[in-house]
């Protein structure tokens, strides 16, 4: 799944957004972190969606402000790929992202209905995290 977004803020901004997604991603219900601080590449932590959906995720590269790389494995789901980051002015930001995705067990008889949703749902997603940090002040 590809795609991209244009965000009214630095690059620096968004960069340290994506990469603390839990703070601004109302489906995450609970973090735990099981690497300790500070966060870089190999860091990891288990995210708890809804009530039920662990997904245990690595930043596997963490490039500031450039490139975030992170593998995410939930008991249905493996996904891998990179957000970039690309100024194009002054406070404008393309966020674009490049993941592979492989339902895992059962969930594969849904691949197909996955490839039809699976991308809106990403976008969804970072759209929240654009309003989230276009509302913040400068």
């Amino acid at each position: 799944m590809r795609g991209q977004l244009r965000i009214a803020r630095p690059r620096e901004v968004v960069f340290d957004a994506a990469v603390d997604e839990p703070s601004w991603n109302p489906a995450i219900s609970s973090v735990e972190w099981l690497t300790p601080p500070p966060v870089g590449a190999g860091s990891r932590y288990r995210a708890v969606f809804g009530k039920r959906w662990v997904t245990d995720v690595e930043l596997v590269e963490l490039e500031r402000p450039h490139l975030l790389r992170s593998r995410s494995t939930s008991s249905w789901l493996w996904s891998d790929g990179p957000l970039t980051f690309r100024e194009e002015g002054p406070g404008v930001t393309v966020m674009s992202w490049d993941w592979e995705y492989r339902l895992l067990g059962r969930a594969r008889v849904l691949a197909p209905l996955f490839r039809l949703v699976g991308g809106r749902w990403e976008r969804a997603n970072w759209k929240r995290m654009r309003d989230h940090v276009e509302r913040q002040e400068p």
